[in-house]
């Protein structure tokens, strides 16, 4: 997953600053981890279970401030 965040720099400054916040999700277990300083830690979310979206892009128009963290369904 590092490798991969990495290959465009300018996007990875967007993690590395923490303009934007990544969180994945471990395949085998389903645990979330979220990059802070560099790698990837354990991380909790506030609520109990992550919603679940297949269109981000209806998110990030209605909202103006922090968007909480939602499971990206893949195609």
């Amino acid at each position: 997953m590092l490798c991969t965040i990495k290959k465009v720099a300018a996007t990875y400054q967007w993690f590395e600053n923490e303009w934007v916040h990544l969180v994945a999700v471990d395949p085998k277990d389903r645990s979330l981890h979220r990059f802070v300083e560099g790698g990837f830690k354990p991380y909790t979310t506030l609520r109990k279970t992550v919603p679940t979206v297949s269109d981000v892009l209806s998110i990030l128009e209605k909202e103006t401030e922090n968007v909480d963290v939602h499971l990206l369904e893949s195609a």
